[in-house]
């Protein structure tokens, strides 16, 4: 039923992103501006030795992934409008139950109407799977025997008000999310919806360096109210603001970044649980040579809650090294940790990931990789404890 519905709806957005797709070349025609066509697809075979993430019920599989994707562009006078679709299918050859398809539908624009005024805006729909051990299923992963679908919808819409020259610009936000599970064993008790605005600042301080104001609202709505694993009613509907300041320069060629910081708090509609944290965001791009790249991220985030407690209040620290050994070659090193807190709840998981790729381009368009990626996660609830190992070949295509 889940595949039948997961079809019907692809079929759906397919129509409307073929109607949009042919709108477009002939907007384009009749403006005689140019309209860029590409297709690809990006497949990757690998072999993963604990699918399920589990310690208790470790299965190892082999997983070839294939990803095709068309995207029409059309430009006019520096503005862009981009139609995009992308079928996303997995077969696993030693869980054949565990094997999937979703589909990703996008439209996108940028659009400057004068010198001080711009929008992007941007729609999104996806047809999604959750795997077994991930998600709603991560914490009961024993019990569930297929994995669930889910519909994600995303609505972007940021205007900018300001010359990018001008010593001081403005953007104005409103982002909305749009989730739809279903999970056999949570019902349609965890649908929701997040919309988020926010008002960013940008003042030129030096030259190559902004100060950087923001203010956000996030509100969070459920449509049913959600139940724990003991069946227990859980409301969840929540509010959160956040207050921050921060900078964003590139000093050089070498160096440039963007850090934020500053406070959130979280209060819910039906209880007196309150929260309030430090928040961060912090983005720094190292390029000691022109084909060799550190990026250090970590920040803070509020994320929903798959089950304990009331959210997760998750802290995120990443470095990466990209380095391109010659103009063919390249690697890619990665390491981080994460620490998840689930408030009002006494779980708490200390995750750690590694990996290290090769990427090889045999001609334009066309790039063939391999590597190997490690995660492990340390909780105090048992059952969510696992070590992971993928080891992968892939290849890249675009035309």
């Amino acid at each position: 039923m889940d595949m039948f519905k997961k079809t019907v709806q692809a079929s759906r957005w397919s129509l409307a992103l073929c109607s949009v797709l042919q709108a477009s070349f002939l907007c384009a025609q009749a403006i005689e501006d140019d309209v860029g066509l590409s297709y690809g697809m990006d497949a990757e075979l690998r072999y993963d030795d604990n699918i399920f993430r589990s310690e208790a019920r470790e299965v190892d599989s082999t997983i070839l992934q294939a990803s095709p994707f068309v995207k029409a562009t059309l430009y006019n006078n520096g503005n862009t409008y981009q139609a995009t679709y992308r079928l996303n299918y997995a077969e696993y050859f030693d869980s054949s139950e565990d094997s999937y398809d979703d589909h990703e539908f996008a439209l996108n624009l940028n659009h400057r109407f004068a010198s001080k005024h711009a929008l992007a805006a941007s729609v999104k729909h996806s047809l999604l799977t959750e795997q077994r051990g991930s998600g709603f299923s991560e914490e009961p992963n024993i019990l569930v025997d297929d994995p669930d679908s889910f519909d994600v919808t995303v609505y972007d819409l940021t205007y900018f008000l300001g010359a990018p020259s001008a010593d001081m610009r403005f953007e104005v936000s409103a982002n909305r999310n749009e989730y739809d599970f279903d999970s056999s064993y949570v019902g349609d008790s965890r649908d929701y919806k997040a919309n988020q605005f926010g008002a960013l600042m940008r003042y030129r301080i030096g030259a190559r360096t902004d100060l950087l104001l923001e203010y956000r609202n996030l509100d969070v709505s459920y449509d049913n109210i959600p139940r724990d694993f003991n069946g227990q009613p859980l409301s969840l509907d929540s509010n959160e603001d956040y207050y921050l300041a921060g900078v964003a320069w590139e000093m050089t060629a070498k160096t440039k970044g963007e850090a934020r910081i500053g406070h959130s708090s979280r209060d819910y509609d039906d209880n007196d649980f309150s929260s309030s944290d430090l928040h961060w965001e912090v983005e720094v791009s190292w390029r000691p040579k022109t084909y060799s790249e550190v990026l250090l991220n970590t920040g803070r985030a509020s994320l929903e809650t798959y089950g304990s407690g009331l959210f997760i209040n998750s802290q995120k620290h990443t470095l990466s090294w990209t380095h391109a050994w010659n103009s063919r070659l390249s690697s890619r090193l990665e390491a981080g940790i994460t620490q998840d807190d689930y408030e009002e709840s006494v779980r708490s998981d200390d995750q750690s990931h590694f990996q290290i790729g090769l990427s090889y381009e045999l001609f334009n368009g066309l790039r063939l990789g391999t590597g190997y990626k490690y995660h492990e996660n340390d909780s105090n609830f048992a059952v969510v404890d696992y070590e992971q190992n993928v080891f992968y070949v892939n290849t890249s295509i675009e035309l």
